[in-house]
């Protein structure tokens, strides 16, 4: 009797054990999912404004006006549909369309640096097609930027669009007076000469 009631215990153990394991795997798979819902194109996306930097390269009235600007409706909405026009092409596989190349436009024409440097990234998805078009001369010109992390990220956008034509662009910045501007633009150009495989910054 006592065997038969220890078996059915451990019976019992087993099936409540293998019930929890189940339900947490579930729970997983549902994370899993609902964070592979939520990257995919056409849902609203929230992402948290990163903080201001102390990059010592941005002039302090930038930095402060940039601080000021982060706080409004206005950034978190440009900050949204920069990275969700990344998340589209990128992790979604979809090439960038008109109005995307648009709206990066009227970013990289921003007064806040963070919002050009950020849609400058983004630009650097358009490899072909009309929004590559639209995109590279406003591209070239953040070349000259006043913040150097903007020119810095202009250069690399320039080699993952992979047109050749910019490189006489990126050789002025070869002698500029940030040496990580310098060093990037160095690095496109000999990506564009190669044309081989690109590795995004991050």
């Amino acid at each position: 009797m006592k065997k038969c009631v220890l078996r059915i215990s451990v019976v019992l153990l087993a099936l409540v054990a293998t019930v929890v394991w189940l339900g947490c795997g579930r729970r997983n798979v549902t994370k899993q999912t609902a964070s592979r819902i939520s990257s995919q194109p056409g849902n609203k996306l929230s992402f948290p404004m990163p903080p201001v930097g102390t990059n010592p390269d941005i002039p302090d009235a930038d930095r402060k006006d940039d601080a000021l600007w982060r706080k409004t409706p206005e950034a978190q909405a440009s900050w949204n549909e920069i990275m969700g026009t990344i998340t589209a092409v990128e992790a979604g596989g979809k090439p960038l369309t008109i109005n995307q190349a648009e709206a990066l436009i009227a970013y990289m024409q921003s007064p806040h640096y963070f919002a050009r440097w950020k849609a400058v990234i983004a630009a650097g998805t358009a490899r072909s097609g009309p929004a590559k078009s639209m995109l590279l001369p406003y591209v070239i010109n953040l070349l000259t930027d006043p913040v150097p992390i903007v020119r810095l990220y202009a250069a690399d956008a320039l080699s993952f669009i992979g047109d050749k034509s910019t490189i006489p662009a990126l050789k002025t910045l070869l002698d500029d007076q940030d040496p990580g501007v310098a060093r990037v633009a160095l690095e496109s150009i000999k990506r564009l000469e190669q044309r081989g495989g690109l590795a995004r910054r991050d």
